[in-house]
C-alpha cells in the first residue's frame, strides 16, 4: 500500500503537469489509469488512484453528481475486490442518494447500487443492516419490476439475509423463498436459481 500511494502521488503530479489545473481533464486521466490497472488486476495500485478521483470530485468538481457517483462506485468496486467490504459499504452508502437524485428512487441504477450495498454489508457480516437494505431494495423492485427474475432474486436476497440474522426471521425467510420460487418458476433459464433456492429453503427448515 505504501508503494501504491507513492505511485498515486506521482501520477497525480504528472497529471497536473500534463493538464495544468483543469480538474475535469485530471479526473479523466486518473479514470483511464484506474481502468488500466483494473484490467491488469493491479487492484492495490488502483485503489489510491481511485481515492484521488474521489478527492477531485469532492473538491474542484464538487456539485457534479456524475463525477462523485462514478468515483465512489469505482472505489467501492476496488474495495470489494480487495476484500474490504466495510470500506466498500461506506463508499456505496454515499452513492445511493446520488443515484436517487440523478435517476430516481426506483431506477435500475439505484436498485443495483442498493443491491451492491446489501451484498457488501453481508460480506462484512453486518447482517441486520444488510437486511434493512435488501427490504428497501425489494420494495423498490416490487414497484418497478414485479413478477420478474430480478424481483425473484431480490425476494431470495431478503430470505437469505434474514436467515443469517437469526431464528426470529425464519418464518419471513421461508415465505420469501417460496415467493421467489413461485415468481421464477415460469422464467426461462431460472432453473439453477430455483434449485438453489429450494436447497436453501430445505436448509432453513432443518434449522427451524
Amino acid at each position: 500500500l505504501k508503494d501504491a500511494t507513492a505511485i498515486a502521488v506521482l501520477l497525480a503530479d504528472g497529471t497536473k503537469r500534463t493538464f495544468g489545473n483543469e480538474p475535469k481533464q485530471q479526473f479523466l486521466a486518473l479514470q483511464d489509469r484506474v481502468g488500466a490497472l483494473y484490467d491488469a488486476k493491479r487492484f492495490t495500485e488502483a485503489l489510491p488512484v481511485a481515492d484521488e478521483m474521489v478527492e477531485l470530485a469532492r473538491g474542484p468538481l464538487a456539485g457534479s453528481i456524475s463525477y462523485l457517483a462514478g468515483a465512489l462506485a469505482n472505489r467501492a468496486e476496488l474495495q470489494r475486490l480487495l476484500q474490504l467490504p466495510l470500506e466498500a459499504a461506506a463508499s456505496l452508502r454515499e452513492v445511493v442518494p446520488l443515484m436517487q437524485q440523478a435517476f430516481g428512487a426506483n431506477h435500475p441504477n439505484t436498485r443495483q447500487t442498493l443491491r451492491n450495498l446489501g451484498n457488501a454489508l453481508a460480506d462484512a457480516a453486518e447482517f441486520e443492516e444488510a437486511l434493512v437494505v435488501f427490504r428497501d431494495l425489494l420494495e423498490r423492485t416490487e414497484r418497478a419490476a414485479p413478477k420478474t427474475m430480478e424481483h425473484a432474486s431480490d425476494l431470495a436476497g431478503v430470505a437469505a439475509i434474514g436467515a443469517r440474522v437469526g431464528s426470529a426471521h425464519f418464518r419471513e425467510s421461508e415465505r420469501m423463498f417460496r415467493a421467489a420460487i413461485a415468481n421464477a418458476s415460469g422464467v426461462d433459464g431460472a432453473g439453477l436459481s430455483v434449485a438453489r433456492w429450494w436447497r436453501m429453503l430445505g436448509d432453513l427448515n432443518e434449522r427451524a
